[in-house]
């Protein structure tokens, strides 16, 4: 088809030729010789080769050209952008398919339209200056600007112009950006979004990188957290940095912090202790995530500031410590008064049946030194259950305004004379005061216990003890090895009775259970002093301190309640004349041994004895082990029955419950409660009916005979 094509050409190639000669004929030539004809048809041939080579050189040239202008009019018209041919006056002269699409207008319709005229007023100036600048610099330029077209959503697009034509036209290739304009403003809100986070959040955030390691920025938390100002924080150096951390967690820090930037093992969150500008400990726990910026490494870090967290915690701890202290008081308590009631009754036993034995001698008979050997350790024994009574602050004492430096005193000779030779007593009290509601005795038991545990640990019984007697503030109370632990201080003056040594001291160890039952490191003592101090303290509404160091010696701080009372001295009872005794002597006679007493007593050993006893004072006595068969026999012999001796703690029916069972039946019945508990414990609680008398174990039988005269001298 080619070939066809070039001989057309040809063809009409001659008949131009054929009729220019026809206008412009040629000269008559004169004849030619043969050789000159043969050379002029020759040269003829050579010429119309060059023609038909030139005209196919021609041809090859236009149809490269046609090629080219096809594929140039293709790639133009389906590139991926819009490329727009404008005038120097801003109309289109020609446009490509993404061009039109970009506009929203066919390609015909666009033509000779002005492209400014598509652009939003908001980018119209940046457009405007653009197309000015192409056309007088002659360069390249670019600019962004925003499309639209059709009421359609706005279209970014990227703008790169260059004169063409002599400068009287502009090429403009036309690149959509919205995509990296919407990644651009998602990213800008995400931005925001971490600022706003990261500026307010309530933890501290840093981010640590670069070589050297430093902080690259952090946000106000930090600041406020770390008391530093912005251009302190930013000029702390490597080494200054790990400074606000607390020394003792420095290397753990720093280990762990170097650990995650060489790719080792490490904690994602821990905790530790930093000081802050002002020398304030907090307590912070750190989060940190590590990530790549650039090819650097980088340490997200927050720390959350947990020292009220802590704080919390160690309270929650002091309190689980405080609770299981209690607890063992508590236990300990419980087992203590068991004990001295189990005791109690059995020593009622043994006492009451020796004081039997002793009293069956014949007439004229000393008492078997072994009888009263055990009668002693009966009475000693018994001075260990009232001490453990007293050390649950059971033991009962008159309580009245006393002056605490004039019962010291007084106390103090006596403790000076009993006092090892080595021992040297320094005593400081005031001339009088502070008052105090409180028993003396028991006042002189706190004293000598203490001055008796300070001599005790002395080293070869030298040493020197101080006394020291002073009013103080609740608020001067000191909080820490203050017992009992419970104890919380009123908002009142305390009486502080003030005990110092220069003993070995006390290990901290041994502190806490100084003050438990029978716990003792000398060989010496019962271990009960400092127990039975306690609970003199504790009855009087008062706690303890203790302040040693092993090798520094101790000191003991008493705390009592002043008390506002002023102290009444009355002057000596004159003796009750002999006339009225022999009166009152008559009629407990006349009480004794007259009538029929119950004895209630779960315990046979303990309700032979005292049926004995009972017998031997002249009463009638019938026997009941329990409450119930107490109502029984009561029921049969109401009429004979005058007084009631009852134990309190009884299977099925306790002393309580009979008590009122009793008084239903007859309301003026006169009831003796017995127990080995302590009275204050027994009558602590509230009642529907209260005995007559309370009777301690263990009693003798003088007691014994005093409480029943008492109780039937009201009948």
């Amino acid at each position: 088809m080619e070939n066809t094509d070039n001989k057309t050409a040809v063809a009409i190639l001659r008949q131009k030729a054929e009729d220019s000669l026809k206008i412009k004929p040629s000269k008559p030539a004169s004849p030619l010789s043969e050789g000159d004809s043969l050379k002029l048809v020759h040269e003829l041939q050579v010429h119309q080769i060059e023609l038909e080579l030139q005209n196919e050189e021609l041809l090859l040239a236009k149809s490269a050209a046609l090629y080219a202008a096809n594929k140039y009019a293709e790639l133009y018209d389906f590139a991926q952008c819009g490329y727009f041919t404008i005038s120097n006056k801003d109309e289109i002269i020609e446009l490509n398919i993404c061009g039109s699409q970009m506009l929203g207008k066919e390609r015909l319709r666009l033509k000779t339209k002005q492209l400014g005229f598509f652009i939003s007023d908001d980018t119209k100036p940046i457009y405007n200056l653009f197309v000015e600048k192409v056309f007088t610099s002659k360069v390249q330029e670019s600019c962004e600007v925003t499309l639209s077209a059709n009421g359609s959503s706005p279209l970014y697009v990227l703008l790169t112009g260059i004169v063409i034509d002599n400068g009287e036209q502009c090429l403009i290739a036309a690149f959509d950006i919205t995509a990296r304009k919407q990644a651009e403003e998602a990213l800008r809100e995400l931005e925001f979004k971490y600022q706003l986070i990261f500026n307010n959040s309530c933890d501290a955030i840093v981010v640590f990188g670069g070589k050297p390691l430093k902080a690259l920025f952090f946000n106000s938390a930090f600041l406020l957290l770390s008391g530093y100002v912005q251009e302190e924080a930013l000029a702390l150096s490597p080494d200054s940095m790990f400074q606000i951390v607390h020394p003792e967690d420095r290397e753990m820090v720093i280990n762990q912090f170097f650990s995650r930037f060489r790719g080792e093992n490490w904690s994602k969150q821990f905790e530790f202790r930093i000081v802050t500008k002002d020398a304030e400990i907090r307590w912070v726990e750190i989060s940190a995530t590590i990530y790549s910026i650039r090819e650097q490494i980088v340490s997200h870090s927050t720390f959350r500031d947990i020292t009220e967290r802590k704080l919390t915690e160690a309270k929650m701890a002091e309190l689980e410590v405080l609770n299981s202290q209690l607890q063992k008081a508590e236990s300990l308590g419980r087992m203590a008064a068991a004990i001295a009631h189990h005791f109690n009754n059995q020593l009622q036993a043994v006492m009451g049946n020796l004081e039997i034995a002793m009293d069956d001698l014949p007439l004229g008979v000393n008492s078997n030194k072994n009888l009263v050997s055990a009668m002693q350790a009966a009475h000693k024994a018994t001075e260990v259950s009232r001490l453990m009574l007293t050390y649950l602050g059971q033991a009962p004492g008159k309580h009245e305004p006393i002056d605490l430096s004039e019962a010291c005193r007084k106390s103090l000779i006596l403790l000076q004379a009993a006092a090892p030779k080595g021992v040297i007593l320094n005593a400081d009290f005031t001339s009088s005061g502070p008052v105090i509601y409180a028993d003396a005795g028991q006042m002189h038991q706190i004293l000598t216990n203490l001055i008796t545990n300070a001599w005790e640990s002395f080293t070869g019984n030298l040493g020197a003890i101080g006394l020291t007697i002073k009013t103080v503030s609740h608020a001067n109370i000191p909080t820490s090895k203050r017992f009992p632990i419970d104890w919380q201080p009123q908002e009142i003056d305390y009486a502080c009775l003030e005990v110092s040594d220069t003993s070995c001291g006390i290990p901290d160890k041994n502190i806490e259970k100084l003050f438990d039952p029978f716990f003792t490191t000398k060989l010496t003592g019962r271990g009960l002093g400092l127990s039975v101090l306690m609970g003199i303290v504790k009855a009087h509404g008062g706690g303890v301190t203790v302040e040693s160091e092993p090798g520094r010696g101790s000191v003991f701080r008493v705390f009592l309640p002043v008390s506002k009372e002023k102290i009444i001295f009355q002057p000596d009872r004159p003796d009750i004349p002999e006339a009225q005794q022999t009166v009152a002597a008559e009629k407990l006679s006349k009480i004794e041994g007259c009538g029929t007493l119950l004895l209630i007593e779960d315990e046979e050993q303990v309700r032979n004895m005292t049926k004995i006893m009972l017998t031997r004072l002249g009463y009638t006595v019938l026997e009941a082990i329990d409450g119930v068969e107490a109502l029984e026999i009561f029921q049969q012999h109401q009429d004979e029955i005058r007084c009631v001796l009852s134990d309190l703690t009884m299977p099925r029916m306790n002393g309580w419950e009979t008590l009122t069972a009793l008084r239903k039946l007859s309301p003026d019945i006169q009831v003796i409660l017995s127990s080995g508990y302590d009275e204050a414990q027994v009558m602590a609680d509230e009642h529907p009916e209260l005995p007559n008398a309370f009777l301690g174990k263990p009693y003798q039988l003088k007691g014994l005979r005093d409480t029943i005269s008492r109780v039937m001298a009201n009948c």
